[in-house]
């Protein structure tokens, strides 16, 4: 099962806003009313399923591998995380201050260290300019753009930026059904 989102570093075109096509693939583990990080958790091991997430400059994959017959209740978890995620102000600064530790991480290995630089370099006004993670100094301020966030993920995590792709020894009628539900 995987959910593409039309969204990558590279619709980061506001000055000061990098970064935040990373910070969603984090935060959208952070839960929703109906279903708050540990009872999604339980769900998910409910299913055997192993799942994960990554970000490029074009776009946010979250995937999961599970048996079918979780099938229906992975649909319900993800439709319910596109429409209804919910995070705090301290839950954002939080998982802001966790991109932070996850960039200067990676920021210690030398390949990194080139691609920021050469994209910085290459680039003038595309944005790929910056990497994937964003520009050091939009990270630092992220903490401090909450409302913001709230601002990108209603621009982008939308049904006509999402794609579901959904593979295996399942019903195509059954799956269509689930999915309009």
């Amino acid at each position: 099962f995987y959910t593409v989102v039309s969204v990558g570093s590279r619709h980061e075109f506001e000055p000061g806003k990098s970064g935040f096509a990373h910070f969603f693939e984090h935060c959208m583990f952070r839960g929703t009313k109906r279903f708050p990080p540990q009872k999604w958790e339980a769900v998910m091991k409910a299913a055997g399923a192993a799942n994960n997430a990554y970000t490029s400059d074009d776009l946010t994959v979250y995937h999961a591998t599970f048996d079918k017959a979780g099938l229906e209740s992975i649909i319900d978890l993800e439709a319910d995380r596109f429409q209804n995620l919910e995070y705090s102000e301290n839950a954002f600064r939080t998982e802001a201050l966790a991109v932070n530790g996850e960039y200067n991480k990676n920021s210690t290995e030398p390949a990194n260290q080139l691609e920021e630089k050469l994209r910085d370099t290459a680039f003038d006004r595309h944005t790929y300019k910056h990497t994937t993670m964003g520009f050091l100094a939009d990270i630092k301020d992220m903490p401090n753009q909450y409302e913001y966030s709230k601002q990108f993920f209603n621009r982008f995590y939308r049904p006509e930026n999402v794609t579901w792709l959904i593979v295996g020894d399942v019903d195509q009628k059954q799956v269509r059904a689930l999915v309009e539900k």
